[in-house]
């Protein structure tokens, strides 16, 4: 067994430790809603992703409990990736969390 470097303690590869779920909307969201929503669950510790709004287009960011929206420029793949530790998503939790920012900007009929 190879001696480790000097000053170097070898760690397994954390990544093993979390999974992801990826949220996609089927229409218009409120991304400033869904952003707080998501920023808000304390199983999620990062989620990014584009959503399509009223006005075009939106980058969303989470990172604990901070979050950011803002428009976004150019063609991009719609959905929102969500990173949590294994075992801590709730699948239905975030699913509801998209389709409450989706019935925030549906029209009333």
């Amino acid at each position: 067994m190879p001696v480790p470097a000097r000053g170097h303690v070898p760690t397994p590869a954390p990544h093993g430790q979390f999974a992801s779920l990826l949220l996609t909307p089927d229409g218009l969201v409120d991304a400033e809603g869904l952003a707080q929503a998501l920023a808000g669950d304390p199983d999620i510790t990062r989620a990014k992703g584009f959503v399509p709004t009223r006005t075009g287009l939106a980058l969303l960011h989470v990172v604990g409990h901070r979050n950011s929206v803002e428009a976004a420029t150019g063609d991009h793949p719609v959905g929102v990736v969500c990173i949590g530790l294994k075992g801590r998503l709730d699948p239905a939790r975030l699913n509801r969390a998209m389709s409450d920012a989706e019935a925030a900007v549906r029209p009333v009929s």
